[in-house]
């Protein structure tokens, strides 16, 4: 069993946000630690596919993980964990990863999976996932 003594509480927010510049998704970090964040979605060949690392700094870290035109469904899912590796947010979809920058095309036979959260994006254009949440009883000011 894995102890997460830091986390007192780590929620996720997803809306439209009016800070994304450019037309994709993006993942905005508002917790009190830097996190690594890994993405997965179906390309249009109709392939899964994995992709990290995104570095968001922390209280406020925002990236592009994902342009609009990479694929057509609404199903898309990532991953964060600090830069210790401590899972932060997950679920019960298990894609490959690395501890380095990876892509994969998911095969049955990767030797390192990861339980990623599902997303669904409903708009399309700009669309964020906000992460917001407390560790050892700090929070960020927004």
């Amino acid at each position: 069993m894995r102890k997460i003594v830091l986390i007192v509480s780590l929620t996720v927010s997803v809306g439209l946000s009016s800070n994304a510049h450019a037309e994709g998704w993006h993942i905005c970090n508002h917790t009190p630690e830097e996190l690594n964040v890994a993405i997965a979605y179906k390309d249009t060949q109709e392939q899964w596919i994995s992709k990290g690392w995104h570095n968001l700094r922390a209280c406020g870290g925002c990236t592009m993980v994902m342009d609009e035109n990479r694929t057509e469904y609404t199903n898309v899912y990532y991953h964060a964990q600090n830069t210790s590796g401590v899972e932060r947010i997950g679920g019960p979809t298990r894609f490959c990863v690395s501890s380095g920058v990876f892509t994969y095309r998911q095969l049955p036979n990767c030797t390192s999976k990861a339980g990623f959260h599902l997303t669904v994006i409903e708009n399309a254009g700009k669309y964020t996932t906000n992460i917001r949440g407390s560790v050892d009883g700090r929070t960020c000011i927004d």
